[in-house]
């Protein structure tokens, strides 16, 4: 397994956001990659805060992980994932992905135009 890309401490200090393993692509089945949390303490697995699938037959990571001041919010991406705020688990994305992305809108939608930033951090 590789060492981790994303990584980010909770300001109050007392956990770790970690890129968290994955599934090698094999072509057949989605790879799944997560963010885990961590305690500092301890260095015990909390919990998962979020999972995405990978179609692609590329490695899945996350490239970036970034707290807010509260501690409440994340700033994520990967490498195959657009820039989101994850909130309770939920991933809002903040930058719709280049037309032609791994994750672009059908090319025939309405929602196919050019690269939007559609909230701010």
């Amino acid at each position: 397994m590789e060492s981790p890309v994303g990584v980010a401490i909770n300001p109050d200090g007392r956990t770790i956001a970690v890129s968290g393993p994955f599934s090698q692509p094999d072509g057949e089945a989605p790879q799944r990659f997560s963010i885990e949390e961590y305690s500092v303490a301890d260095g015990t697995r909390t919990r998962t805060l979020f999972t995405a699938e990978n179609a692609a037959g590329t490695v899945a990571k996350w490239t970036l992980i970034h707290y807010d001041a509260t501690g409440r919010h994340l700033l994520i991406m990967g490498n195959v994932y657009p820039l989101s705020r994850l909130e309770d688990g939920q991933a809002t994305v903040l930058v719709r992905p280049e037309t032609g992305g791994e994750h672009s809108p059908d090319p025939d939608s309405p929602d196919a135009s050019l690269q939007e930033m559609f909230a701010a951090w």
